[in-house]
C-alpha cells in the first residue's frame, strides 16, 4: 500500500496499535478500584457525550444478560425523574470539563443520588473532591491523560465492569472475559498492523472511499458498535456516516432504499454480522441485502459489505469489531490525506459556547 503517513501528526496510528495495553492498564485500574461503601440501588444512570458516552452503550449492551437493574445512557443536561438516593449516576467525561456532564453532576447531588466519576482531571475531579462527608460519593476513577477521547475506549469502558462486579451486580466471567481476551487483542493489533499484507482494514477502507458509509448493527447488540464506526467515521476520517439496526429499520428504512436511486449509489451499506445474532436476525439480513435490489436487478447503494465478527467469547468478537472500524476511520482518514486527531469544529464550537 502506498499511503502519505506524514499527515498523521499526532501518531494516533501508534495510539491505535496500543489498544491491548490500555486493556491492560485499565485491567489494573478496575483491579485497584475501591469503593467508600456497600450500597444497594434501583437504577444506574450514565451520563456522558461522545466518546465518553460510548463506552455506555458498550457496557449496558454486554451486561444485558446478568445485569438485573435497568441502565439509561444520557447524553444531555438533565438526568431522568425517576433518579433519586437509591439511583447510580456514573458521570464520565474524559477531559473533566464537558458542560453537559457537569450539569448531570450538579443534578445529581441535588438529588442525592449515588455517584462514580470517570475522568482524567478536569473540573469533575475538583467537584468529587468537594463531596467529601457526603454519603453520595462512591468512586472516582482516574484514567490516564493525554488521549483523544475517541481513543480511551478502554479506559473508559473496563473499570466500569470492575465497579459493577465489586458493587455485587454482575458475576466475575465478565472481568476474567476482559483479561482473557487480550492475547487475542494482541492478535488483532498484528492482523491490522501497516506492514502486514493482506490487510483487512485496509481493504473495507478502500471499499469505503468515496461513499457514505451505513453501517447496520443489531438491537441490543452490534448496534452501538455500529455507532461507534459512524462517529470514528466523523472524528477520524472527516467523513459523514450514519447507523441503525435491525430489526427496527426492517420496520420503516427498509422503504427508503426506493426513490433517489442516483443518490443512492453514493452509500455504501456495511452489515455487522456476529455469530451469536438471533436466526430470525440472520434471515432477516438476508432478505433485507436482497431487497436492496430493484426490480431491474440493479443494485441501489454502491456496495453492500458483509463485515463477521471473530473471537472465542462475546467479548472478543465485540472488541474486534470495535478496533476494526477504529483501524477502519484510521485508512480512510490517511487515504485523504487529512490528519485523523484534530477535530477543529468541536474545538471551536466549545470555545464559542464558553464565552
Amino acid at each position: 500500500m502506498s499511503l502519505n503517513l506524514s499527515v498523521d501528526l499526532e501518531n494516533m496510528y501508534s495510539i491505535l496499535q496500543n489498544f491491548p495495553q490500555q486493556i491492560r492498564e485499565a485491567i489494573e485500574i478496575g483491579k485497584r478500584l475501591q469503593l467508600n461503601k456497600k450500597i444497594d440501588i434501583n437504577n444506574i444512570v450514565y451520563c456522558g457525550m461522545g466518546g465518553s458516552a460510548i463506552s455506555g452503550d458498550f457496557v449496558k449492551n454486554y451486561l444485558r444478560g446478568d445485569l438485573k437493574i435497568p441502565i439509561e445512557v444520557v447524553r444531555n443536561y438533565t438526568l431522568p425523574g425517576y433518579v433519586d438516593e437509591y439511583s447510580l449516576v456514573i458521570l464520565v467525561s474524559y477531559s473533566g470539563n464537558t458542560e453537559e456532564t457537569i450539569s448531570c453532576f450538579n443534578e445529581a447531588v441535588e438529588k442525592k443520588a449515588r455517584v462514580v466519576c470517570v475522568s482524567s482531571d478536569g473540573k469533575i475531579k475538583d467537584m468529587y473532591d468537594q463531596l467529601i462527608s457526603r454519603e453520595e460519593r462512591i468512586a472516582f476513577i482516574e484514567v490516564p491523560k493525554g488521549y483523544p477521547p475517541r481513543t480511551a475506549f478502554g479506559y473508559l469502558f473496563v473499570p466500569l465492569v470492575f465497579l459493577l462486579n465489586k458493587m455485587g451486580y454482575i458475576p466475575d466471567n465478565y472481568t476474567k472475559e476482559i483479561e482473557d481476551s487480550i492475547d487475542f487483542l494482541d492478535e488483532c493489533a498484528e492482523r491490522f498492523d501497516l506492514e502486514n499484507s493482506p490487510n483487512y482494514p485496509y481493504e473495507l477502507a478502500l471499499s469505503l472511499m468515496n461513499r457514505i458509509p451505513i453501517i447496520y448493527g443489531v438491537a441490543d447488540s452490534t448496534d452501538v458498535i455500529a455507532r461507534r464506526w459512524t462517529t470514528q467515521f466523523s472524528e477520524n476520517s472527516k467523513i459523514l456516516a450514519y447507523y441503525n439496526s435491525l430489526p427496527e429499520m426492517n420496520h420503516n428504512e427498509i422503504v427508503g432504499w426506493e426513490n433517489l436511486k442516483e443518490l443512492l449509489k453514493n452509500f455504501n451499506i456495511v452489515f455487522l454480522k456476529d455469530s451469536g445474532d438471533h436466526d430470525r436476525i440472520k434471515l432477516r439480513q438476508n432478505i433485507t441485502k436482497k431487497l436492496l435490489v430493484d426490480k431491474n436487478d440493479e443494485l441501489l447503494p454502491n456496495k453492500v459489505i458483509e463485515v463477521n465478527s471473530k473471537g472465542n467469547t462475546l467479548l472478543e468478537r465485540w472488541l474486534y469489531l470495535v478496533y476494526l472500524g477504529d483501524f477502519i476511520s484510521w485508512y480512510i482518514a490517511i487515504m485523504f490525506e487529512t490528519d485523523p486527531t484534530p477535530v477543529q469544529k468541536i474545538d471551536i464550537l466549545k470555545k464559542s459556547l464558553s464565552q
